[in-house]
């Protein structure tokens, strides 16, 4: 289960340094609001505002992502943080999980400029939080090698209480909620894409030149593109599978995975490619 969390509180700190970081500036700000001059000075330059935003304050954007209305708002944000980001940290490394998170956020702010009202203000890291909930999904329809069904389960349910909870809830920004997801639903396809730099996913297995691994072992093993080959294709689901029906053990075991559309694309490039030499 990619969201229970066994580290001390010093191993946490160690193995998740930009989760960390991210909460404890969520932390510090939000009791700097207690302090009236502080307070005064750092909400008054940091709060969302799209009047603000349309007359340049273009870091308005991003400075609502760290504030927090009140207790509750900040408690919620920060425990989603810390339960949900870590696994994706470890995945995507420092640099890549920071940029995903500010820009999921920016864009959940982005989008609350552009629909809401000109006279609308808010704060709060739900855009981002909802990008890392983008992520997870776009993770467990298309990178099931990345999360376990336990977890894909709970992101489905946490996203249909997060719908719900945008809609009943009052003083909810519905648009950075909405606009941060979509952000982080299109992340995943331009992140998992290309591959992890070579880390060690959650399950032990490498994860660098990933894709191209697949499509070397699809052409080497594949009947459609190799014949005499002893292994056979079957499409099962939205996925084309090569496998060896009668191999040592009694169940028959994959041996390469590659999307329909792929596959179709490198047939088209095989089959020209063949004709020209």
């Amino acid at each position: 289960m990619l969201f229970v969390r066994r580290e001390s509180f010093q191993q946490f700190i160690s193995y998740y340094p930009v989760v960390t970081g991210i909460a404890a500036v969520n932390t510090l700000l939000f009791f700097i609001s207690f302090i009236p001059s502080l307070y005064h000075l750092v909400y008054g330059f940091g709060v969302g505002s799209n009047i603000l935003v349309g007359q340049g304050e273009l870091w308005r954007l991003l400075t609502p992502v760290f504030l927090h209305g009140n207790f509750s708002h900040f408690l919620f944000n920060t425990f989603s943080l810390v339960i949900l980001a870590p696994a994706l940290e470890r995945m995507l490394g420092i640099k890549k999980f920071l940029s995903f998170y500010l820009l999921a956020g920016i864009a959940g702010n982005v989008g609350t400029f552009l629909v809401a009202g000109a006279n609308y203000t808010h704060l709060g890291a739900s855009g981002a939080i909802y990008g890392l909930l983008g992520l997870y999904l776009y993770l467990s329809l298309y990178r099931q090698d990345l999360i376990d069904p336990q977890s894909a389960q709970l992101v489905k349910v946490m996203l249909v209480v997060g719908v719900i909870y945008s809609f009943i809830m009052p003083n909810i920004n519905f648009y950075a909620h909405l606009f941060g997801f979509l952000a982080g639903l299109g992340g995943g396809w331009l992140v998992f894409t290309r591959g992890l730099n070579g880390r060690t996913n959650r399950f032990g297995r490498k994860d660098r030149n990933d894709r191209m691994d697949r499509i070397k072992d699809f052409f080497t093993k594949s009947t459609v593109l190799n014949p005499r080959e002893k292994y056979r294709t079957k499409k099962i689901g939205d996925n084309i599978f090569a496998f060896d029906p009668h191999p040592k053990e009694k169940q028959p075991q994959h041996k390469a995975i590659l999307p329909i559309a792929g596959f179709v694309a490198l047939l088209v490039i095989y089959l020209v490619i063949k004709s020209l030499f």
